[in-house]
């Protein structure tokens, strides 16, 4: 007659793996962090969404010199380098059922945090071979675009909250110069597309996607003469992208800027 194995209680198991991760080596529990270089020196978890503040945080650590910049050729790097590139972290500030005056300063602080590291990726482009830094420079582009059109939203958003008071027009004025930063970032990506700065044809590509997926969110926010503009500047591009899906994407673009 075989003897019948009872699984161990509940109690126990639990508690076999809990003595079996408290006996661990430190060192042995330490492999199981994410981006640990980068935690030891100060950068936030990336094992979790980014506020506005941790952009700030990450910003100041990188500048630091403390772990450098990640690279996506990096295990740590790379691990850094999608979370702070990833558009889940607009989720705070996209979520209506918030107030507007607690998204709208953790937005400018995202902001402000991703454009500092943005201009240290570009210092150090600037410094060595544009190539080197093209992986993370594309990535960052990708999410400066997703983050004009969420800046562009959240004025949307505001402008009819503003009282009109005496300082209505001062107000209005300046939330206008906000959403001409939209610009600014669409044309810089525009710009990239074509110009000798390292990219890979699969890394050109990636912005270019990224303009079509933002341009519909953003659109409004352009002058109508930088839209004229840039449906000519498509045009030219258009050479650069000779396979179906980059021709297909200029298409989508051109659709949006169409009067």
């Amino acid at each position: 007659m075989k003897r019948i194995e009872r699984a161990p209680p509940l109690a126990r198991v639990v508690f076999l793996a809990l003595a079996t991760l408290l006996l661990a080596p430190p060192l042995a529990r330490a492999q199981g962090l994410v981006a640990q270089r980068f935690l030891d020196a100060g950068v936030p978890a990336v094992t979790r969404r980014w506020n506005g503040q941790d952009y700030i945080q990450a910003a100041k650590v990188f500048a630091s010199g403390k772990a450098g910049l990640p690279r996506a050729s990096d295990a740590d790097g790379e691990a850094v380098l999608a979370r702070m590139t990833s558009a889940d972290n607009f989720a705070y500030d996209r979520d209506e059922t918030l107030p507007l005056r607690l998204r709208m300063p953790d937005f400018m602080d995202l902001s402000q945090g991703s454009n500092d590291i943005f201009k240290q990726y570009l210092r150090a482009a600037a410094a060595a071979h544009p190539e080197d830094w093209a992986p993370e420079l594309s990535r960052m582009m990708v999410f400066a675009l997703r983050e004009g059109a969420q800046l562009v939203e959240l004025v949307d958003e505001f402008l009819p909250q503003m009282p009109h008071d005496s300082t209505y027009a001062t107000r209005l004025q300046g939330l206008q110069h906000v959403r001409q930063g939209a610009t600014s970032i669409f044309n810089g990506a525009e710009i990239t597309l074509t110009e000798p700065n390292g990219f890979t044809h699969a890394q050109r590509l990636a912005v270019l996607s990224a303009m079509a997926e933002t341009l519909p969110r953003i659109k409004e926010a352009l002058p109508a003469e930088y839209r004229v503009e840039l449906r000519r500047r498509l045009d030219a591009d258009r050479a650069s992208f000779p396979e179906p899906a980059g021709r297909a994407l200029i298409d989508d673009l051109q659709r949006e800027l169409a009067p």
